[in-house]
């Protein structure tokens, strides 16, 4: 017999609930909220669902305890490395061998299945790779090991991820202002049992996925070392840190219409000297740019959390590769007449607070704030591709840095921006950086493209419109 529920009213909230939806552990009103109820009828109700505990042999979560954190050592990795992209395993945490000898339970084993279970990020999945060699975790993630024949973590991952997924299971945790989910309540998360072709059908866009984000940042990374050594960036990092003084004299050769101290830096003059005896030839941005301008905040009023059609771009939205997917505020199109859009291919770097970092533009009809600088670049002279991985590198941000007001909150203004001088590197240097990085970006893309698929093929299933059009080879 189907489940069934029935909402009396949605304000307040007033449900009727068979006896087959009351689980005796939760007997609080909030875990049968109408907005979740009807999701739970189209889960529980439309498929057969298995307890987690009795679809894997291992539910634990990381260290509790207090560690000591070593240079080298076991990896150790928290919730920021739970990500629905895949297990990033970048950390600069470690612990002793010995330590990890007594986390056996939490240790890292291909095929785990990690989940954030406390936080604002509570309910994000990821699956460990098959190329994990040692790691432990701590408290705030919880692990699902040896998960049994009829399961494809990977589709389990895809289900916790999506959005009808994550509020299936935030309905499970406690806390009124920050999400928490225990490890009784991992144990009991009950979880959706379909057919393994489709499991795998839509576990293997996952896998996929994470095959080309692991290319893109293999890409990328190429392109970051070959910019190193055109900037002699390991050189330049030697100078840096063996220049300890707190005091300097500056030639007047070197004098320019800056008194301020922290622009006469031993260090940094001491950089572009040693740069410039190495070959490179420097440029003033002023000279290979058409076009810099910042943006300017629209009154309250024209914002929206909604998805419109014009992105408002604020710092934390520039990286790599800019998606639509993770804006997270809009302008109105009433504000549309007096907005400046920002032509594709240009260069933002942020230039207040964060100062350095870079994106090459992407997307259309995109606007953004006064803590940015839209940079439109003369082409023929330098590549924005280059210009921005160049903001972003090492030696880039030292020439930011330099021009930088030294306030309270670090700043740029368009004047100190244009006097930034930059390496002008030979074009088939800079041709070849192009290439890698679209190249990184265009992966990075496709991954990000079939995790939302992977995404929509469950919505799908819940919504009973499921369709397998494609096959997907790993």
């Amino acid at each position: 017999m189907q489940k069934i529920n029935k909402i009396v009213s949605e304000n307040p909230s007033v449900v009727w609930v068979d006896e087959s939806f009351i689980d005796i552990d939760r007997l609080d009103s909030s875990f049968y909220k109408t907005n979740v109820m009807d999701l739970v009828t189209r889960i529980e109700g439309g498929f057969r669902v298995e307890y987690a505990e009795n679809l894997f042999k291992v539910i634990t979560d990381g260290d509790h305890g207090k560690r000591a954190y070593v240079e080298k050592g076991v990896p150790f990795y928290t919730a920021v490395n739970v990500q629905e992209e895949g297990f990033n395993n970048n950390t600069n945490l470690y612990i002793t061998e010995e330590y990890e000898e007594s986390l056996k339970r939490s240790r890292l084993t291909p095929n785990s299945l990690l989940i954030v279970k406390t936080g604002v990020g509570t309910g994000i999945s990821c699956v460990v790779g098959e190329n994990i060699i040692k790691g432990n975790i701590s408290a705030d993630v919880g692990i699902f090991k040896e998960p049994s024949d009829n399961i494809d973590p990977h589709f389990i991952s895809a289900f916790m991820n999506s959005k009808s997924g994550r509020d299936y299971i935030l309905r499970s945790s406690y806390g009124s202002t920050r999400n928490r989910l225990t490890i009784a309540e991992l144990k009991r998360l009950k979880l959706p049992i379909i057919s393994k072709k489709i499991q795998n059908y839509i576990g293997n866009k996952i896998r996929k996925a994470e095959q080309l984000l692991k290319e893109a940042t293999k890409v990328k990374g190429r392109a970051t070392n070959i910019l190193r050594e055109k900037l002699f960036q390991k050189e330049v990092e030697e100078l840096i840190n063996s220049t300890d003084q707190k005091y300097s004299w500056a030639e007047s050769s070197v004098v320019e219409n800056r008194l301020d101290a922290d622009y006469y830096k031993k260090e940094l003059i001491e950089v572009e000297v040693l740069l410039g005896k190495k070959g490179l030839k420097y440029i003033q941005l002023d000279k290979v740019i058409k076009h810099l301008y910042t943006g300017s905040t629209p009154k309250s009023e024209f914002l929206s959390c909604e998805k419109q059609e014009i992105s408002f771009l604020r710092v934390d939205d520039i990286k790599n590769e800019l998606r639509i997917e993770d804006i997270e505020l809009f302008v109105k199109n009433d504000y549309r007449e007096k907005a400046k859009f920002i032509k594709p291919e240009s260069v933002l770097v942020s230039i207040a607070g964060t100062i350095g970092r870079s994106a090459v533009l992407n997307l259309d009809e995109c606007t953004t704030n006064q803590n940015v600088a839209v940079i439109e670049v003369q082409e023929n002279l330098i590549d924005p591709y280059y210009l921005s991985e160049y903001f972003n590198s090492f030696v880039g941000k030292l020439s930011l840095e330099r021009v930088s007001t030294q306030a309270t909150v670090k700043y740029i203004n368009n004047d100190l921006l244009r006097s930034v001088k930059v390496p002008l590197l030979e074009k088939e240097d800079q041709n070849e950086l192009r290439a890698l990085l679209v190249q990184s970006i265009e992966k990075e893309k496709m991954s990000k493209r079939l995790i939302e698929e992977a995404k929509q093929d469950v919505e799908n299933l819940i919504g009973g419109t499921f369709v397998a059009l494609n096959t997907v080879e790993v």
